[in-house]
C-alpha cells in the first residue's frame, strides 16, 4: 500500500478534528482488511496457476511420487519463481537451497491442454485442489514428457534458488507461468472478488468493512465530485446486483490499494466530467440566485444560512427570509450544521451556571433537572453527532465547569450522583 494515498491527502485536509480522526481510523481498517485478504488471494493464485496444475499433471503422467512431492519440494520452486519474477513476497517462505525441487516442479503447462487453463482460471475453482474441480480428466494431458523422473531438471536447474535467479532475469521459459499467476491479479478478477468478499464481511476479520466505507464515502465523493449519495449506489447497478469493476477499482485506488492505471485515469476523468455537468445543470436550476431552494419561489430577499463551522462549498445553502422566519431549527437544513452558534453558546453558559448554582443548593430534584436539560440538547441535535461532540467538548473545556468538576471529584459531591 502506498505511503500516501489520495485518501490520506483528502483526510488530512479535513478541518474537523473528530471527522479527520474517524476517517483515518476507517482507512486503516480497510488497509488491514485488504492486506489480510491479499495474503489468502496470493495463496489461492499460486494454487490455481502453478501448484495444483503441477499436481494434476504428475497425476495424469502416473508419477504419483512427484505429485505428492509438489507439496514438499516443488512448492519451493513455484514460490521462488513468483518471488523472482514479481518481487512478490508470499505468505509462505521458500527454501531456496532445496536440491530436490525438481521432484514436483517441471514445465507442466507445456504438457497440459489450453482447455485445462480455462478450467483452472474459473472463479468458482479459484484456490481449489484439482481433485475437487469438475471437468479435469485424462483428455487434459497433451504431452507426458515433462512428467518423467528426470523431466524437471532442465526446468528447475540445481535448486529453487536457480529458478528465482532465472525468473528475475525474466527467462522466457517461465513467461507463461508468470502470466497465469498474474491473471488472478487482473482488475476484472481481483477487484471484483476482493470488494465483494470484503463487503460481504464473510470473515470476522472483515467485520466493519461496510461501516468503514460508509465513513469514507463523503470524503471520496467530495474529492472526485461524485453525484451518488452512497457507495453501493455508486458501485452497483440500479438493482444492486452487478458491480461496476471500474468504479470499484477507482475507490480502491483512492484508498491507496490499487495503482493508478489508464482505466482508472479514464474513470477519474469521467467522474469529473459528470460532476461538471451536474454543477452546470444545478446552476441553471436549483442554484438560481433568485429562486429559494426551500419554497422554490422567486424572491428578492434570499440570504445565506449562517454556519458555525462551514465545510466545503455552502453557497447553495440559503433560503428566503420568509422561509427563515418559519424555520425554527438552529441548524442548516442542507448540511445540519449549527446556524446560530451564539444561541448555542448561550445555552452552554446557562447549563454551566445551573450546574454551579444547583450543586450548591443540593436539591436532588433540581439536580436531576440538569440531566433533562442536557437530554433536550441531545434530542435537538441527535441527528448530528459531531455537533453534540462539539458541545460536550466546549462544556468540558469551560474553565468554570472544569474547576467545579475537579472540586466535586475531590470532595465526592452528591450533585454528580443526583445529576
Amino acid at each position: 500500500i502506498p505511503v500516501v494515498s489520495p485518501a490520506d491527502s483528502d483526510i488530512t485536509a479535513l478541518q474537523d478534528e473528530h471527522l479527520r480522526s474517524s476517517c483515518k481510523c476507517a482507512l486503516n481498517k480497510i488497509h488491514f482488511m485488504v492486506e489480510d485478504y491479499l495474503d489468502g488471494h496470493k495463496e489461492n493464485a499460486l494454487n490455481s496457476s502453478l501448484h495444483e496444475p503441477a499436481r494434476f499433471y504428475f497425476h495424469l503422467c502416473g508419477n504419483y511420487h512427484y505429485r505428492d512431492n509438489v507439496n514438499v519440494h516443488g512448492i519451493n520452486g513455484w514460490l521462488c519463481l513468483v518471488r523472482g519474477w514479481f518481487g512478490c513476497q508470499m505468505p509462505m517462505i521458500p527454501l531456496g537451497s532445496d536440491v530436490h525441487t525438481f521432484m514436483g516442479c517441471a514445465d507442466v503447462w507445456s504438457g497440459l491442454s489450453e482447455d485445462t487453463w480455462d478450467i483452472f482460471r474459473r472463479e468458482d475453482n479459484f484456490g481449489r485442489d484439482f481433485e475437487g474441480i469438475k471437468g479435469l480428466n485424462g483428455n487434459c494431458l497433451k504431452n507426458s514428457q515433462y512428467g518423467t523422473y528426470s523431466g524437471g531438471h532442465s526446468f528447475v536447474g540445481r535448486n529453487a534458488e536457480d529458478m528465482e535467479k532465472a525468473a528475475r532475469r525474466k527467462d522466457s521459459k517461465y513467461q507463461q507461468y508468470a502470466n497465469k499467476f498474474a491473471y488472478f491479479f487482473s482488475k476484472q478478477f481481483l477487484v471484483k472478488r476482493m470488494f465483494e468478499i470484503l463487503n460481504a464481511e464473510s470473515k470476522p476479520e472483515y467485520y466493519g468493512f461496510r461501516n468503514a466505507c460508509k465513513d469514507l464515502f463523503p470524503v471520496f465523493k467530495g474529492s472526485l465530485g461524485i453525484s451518488e449519495d452512497g457507495l453501493d449506489i455508486f458501485l452497483y447497478d440500479e438493482d444492486l446486483m452487478y458491480l461496476d469493476v471500474d468504479r470499484a477499482a477507482l475507490f480502491f485506488w483512492w484508498c491507496g490499494v490499487c495503482k493508478e492505471t489508464e482505466s482508472i485515469r479514464a474513470a477519474i476523468n469521467e467522474e469529473s466530467k459528470a460532476s461538471r455537468t451536474t454543477i452546470s445543470e444545478d446552476s441553471n436550476d436549483e442554484n438560481d440566485e433568485n429562486t429559494c431552494p426551500i419554497c422554490f419561489e422567486e424572491k428578492d430577499n434570499i440570504v445565506p444560512i449562517p454556519h458555525w463551522e462551514a465545510k466545503g462549498d455552502i453557497s447553495s445553502h440559503r433560503m428566503c427570509k420568509d422561509c427563515m422566519e418559519k424555520y425554527k431549527k438552529n441548524e442548516c437544513p442542507f448540511c445540519h450544521e449549527v446556524s446560530l452558534k451564539e444561541s448555542l453558546l448561550s445555552l452552554i453558559s446557562k447549563f454551566v451556571h445551573e450546574v454551579k448554582t444547583k450543586s450548591m443548593e443540593g436539591d436532588p430534584n433540581q439536580l436531576a433537572a440538569l440531566t433533562e436539560s442536557w437530554q433536550f440538547m441531545e434530542m435537538e441535535h441527535g441527528s448530528n453527532p459531531r455537533v453534540l461532540h462539539r458541545i460536550a467538548k466546549l462544556v468540558l473545556l469551560d474553565a468554570e465547569f472544569s474547576t467545579l468538576l475537579h472540586h466535586c471529584v475531590r470532595t465526592k459531591g452528591a450533585w454528580m450522583r443526583d445529576a
